[in-house]
């Protein structure tokens, strides 16, 4: 797919898919310059503590207001939190 700020790529061998992506310099994102962006670096898991985190307050209001289980929806949350990163 081309596109104005790249080009991605997708390959199958066998069993393993693989996806690139080539971003030029000029108009990538400044937060790919963090460090855990570099190559190997491990992504840190979302700060729960920061100031205006609601996530039981969330939790609450879903035990209150549906028939969810909140196990699976603090999974989801979890998850999430993971793959977020320092995104807050």
């Amino acid at each position: 797919m081309k596109a104005h700020y790249g080009y991605s790529a997708s390959t199958t061998q066998e069993e393993t898919f693989t996806l690139v992506y080539v971003i030029p310099v000029d108009v990538r994102s400044k937060d790919m310059d963090t460090p855990q962006m570099q190559l190997g670096a491990s992504w840190p898991r979302a700060d729960d503590t920061y100031p205006g985190a609601q996530e039981q307050t969330f939790l609450k209001a879903v035990k209150v207001q549906s028939k969810a289980y909140l196990s699976l929806v603090a999974k989801a949350i979890d998850l999430i939190k993971y793959y977020h990163g320092p995104v807050k």
